[in-house]
Parts: structure tokens; sequence; C-alpha cells
């Protein structure tokens, strides 16, 4: 009754990462609230960016998501969303 076109079934769990910043304070340091994901590597966040760690199930969902953003398949490789993720690193 709960299958998919597919004929996979549902599914039981599902995440959702979300981008959460505190608008004030972006606001007093004079920068405009990012609109998507990818704005918090601009130059104005830097020291600005808190990410989970990596021992952390959500670490592994940002990452992913960053690869796929990317064009990446993360089934196969998280090696893009890496790279990218350390260009953040500064922020």
């Amino acid at each position: 009754a709960y299958k998919d076109p597919d004929g996979r079934g549902s599914s039981l769990f599902s995440n959702l990462t979300v981008l959460v910043y505190d608008a004030d304070a972006v606001k007093a340091a004079g920068l405009p609230a990012p609109a998507s994901f990818f704005d918090l590597w601009a130059p104005g966040y830097r020291n600005r960016i808190s990410i989970p760690q990596f021992t952390n199930t959500y670490a592994f969902a940002t990452l992913a998501r960053t690869t796929s953003l990317l064009g990446g398949d993360p089934a196969t490789s998280f090696d893009i969303g890496f790279a990218k993720m350390k260009e953040l690193k500064p922020n």
C-alpha cells in the first residue's frame, strides 16, 4: 500500500538540513542576508560560519548535499564536497 512508483516503498526517515543564521548579527555586520548555501563562502562571513563536526550525521548530510549541489554524486565520492568545504574553512 505504501510503495512508490518504482515499487521500493516509502521512506522511513528524512532529513532536512537548513541554513540558520542570526539576522540581527548579520545586519549589524553590514552583510547581506544569505540567500543561498554558497553565499556563506563570501569573504564577509570570515570567522562567522559554523558547521557540524564530522562525528555528527548532519555533517555528512551537509557534505553529501554540497557534493550534489556541485554536480557530484555522493553515492560514489565526496571529493568535490570535501574540496568545497575546505574552501569554507577560513570562514
